[in-house]
């Protein structure tokens, strides 16, 4: 919307304005008129008289009657009303048109415009957000940087600058400047110190410089002494890096005054923690050794899953141990070493069973081509000649078992009496 219609809108506000107060005023004039004209017509002497005559006029034409009188009262009354309404309202009619044809409408507004502008400074009080911003002619508009305090300004740019980012990057403090994130530069100048709280990543050459022998020095002082808390220790990793990538060749390493490497052989280690070893030929240890938390060996024992073990090869498997060395001069001894049974079993069969109370369960016994078993009835089946079958239901006069003579047939042996 351009500004001459908002001034035009204004225009029509205020001639409403005059028209509402010229109205107001007219009509206060007309009110005092007519209470004016009113008191004059419907003064006491002159409603007396007109009640009066039209009294004597009733009473000269009709017998008295008291309801016909206050009928014909009544009536008068209205007549007197209706005519006094009638010429009120041509009166008030004749009033405002005098009145209004002497009011000048165009001087009332000009008169209202003039009171509500500020003559000295042509100040015109526009209503709060009453112009668009499109209305403005910007093209000769000109904002200084003394009338811009707060808020934020999108899109930002200048012959110098320009603002690219989403978010805040950089924050001003009286402390110093915070940069939130990357800095790239194509040439960086520090006039005086430096502190980096971080990792330095170089990708060029490093320049000749006072800077360049110290950390030279410093280097190689680490490396004559001991690799400490100094830089080499705080870039072992890249180190170990290019020794692993390029290799290491040296033929004796050194490390407080003793030989640690002697040209293909280790010497003087005495701890180490190597993860990883390739094929030993032979592996001599003395001592204590564990391996993988499972093997351990000393003093002439071997325990597995234990450090103390008992015999000469010690099995634990949760609460099972199993102990194989010397019991005696001259016995072995196999066996559980607490309160358990032990099974020996092929084909993931259970062949033997020792109980711990001394019993031997054989599920199956061959001796020379003769096969044992037992059962509680006589067998029928077809099993090999010789085959002995012992009964586990014996009684007076019954067998003790069964022998097999081929063909299914089988005979009782050994009468119980």
């Amino acid at each position: 919307m351009a500004i001459n219609d908002n001034f035009n809108n204004l225009i029509q506000d205020l001639t409403q304005q005059v028209l509402e107060q010229a109205q107001t005023q007219i009509q206060a004039a007309i009110a005092e008129a007519i209470n004016q004209r009113l008191d004059d017509v419907l003064s006491a002497d002159n409603i007396n008289a007109i009640v009066r005559s039209r009294v004597q006029e009733t009473l000269a034409n009709y017998t008295p009657d008291i309801s016909q009188f206050e009928s014909s009262l009544q009536e008068v009354s209205n007549q007197i009303i209706n005519r006094l309404n009638a010429t009120a309202d041509q009166q008030i009619g004749n009033l405002i048109a005098d009145r209004i044809h002497g009011v000048d409408v165009v001087e009332l507004a000009q008169q209202f415009i003039t009171a509500k502008l500020d003559i000295n400074t042509n100040y015109f009080p526009f209503k709060e957000n009453s112009i668009p911003g499109s209305a403005v002619d910007a093209g000769g508009l000109r904002i200084t940087g003394d009338n811009i305090q707060g808020g934020i300004i999108q899109r930002f740019a200048s012959t110098g600058i320009d603002d690219q980012s989403s978010q805040c990057q950089v924050t001003v403090l009286d402390q110093g400047i915070v940069v939130e994130n990357t800095i790239y530069a194509g040439t960086l100048e520090v006039k005086g110190g430096a502190v980096i709280d971080g990792d330095l990543t170089i990708l060029g050459t490093i320049a000749d410089s006072p800077a360049y022998q110290q950390l030279i020095q410093d280097t190689s002082r680490d490396v004559q002494t001991h690799i400490g808390p100094n830089l080499l220790d705080q870039h072992q990793d890249r180190v170990f890096e290019r020794i692993r990538d390029e290799g290491l060749d040296l033929n004796k390493v050194t490390f407080n005054g003793e030989t640690v490497i002697q040209g293909d052989r280790l010497v003087n280690v005495i701890h180490s923690q190597l993860q990883t070893v390739g094929e030993l030929r032979d592996l001599q240890t003395q001592g204590e050794t564990l391996l993988s938390q499972t093997l351990y060996t000393n003093n002439r024992r071997v325990g597995i899953n234990t450090m103390d073990p008992k015999n000469a090869l010690s099995v634990w498997d949760e609460e099972i141990e199993i102990g194989v060395g010397k019991q005696t001069q001259g016995v072995a001894r196999i066996g559980t070493v607490r309160d358990h049974k032990l099974i020996l079993g092929s084909n993931n069969r259970d062949n033997i069973t020792l109980e711990s109370n001394g019993v031997t369960n054989i599920a199956q016994l061959r001796l020379g081509n003769m096969l044992f078993s037992t059962s509680a009835t006589p067998p029928h089946y077809d099993a090999a000649r010789g085959t002995v079958v012992f009964n586990e239901q014996p009684n007076l006069g019954g067998p003790l078992g069964w022998v097999s003579l081929g063909n299914a047939k089988w005979a009782n042996f050994g009468l119980i009496d």
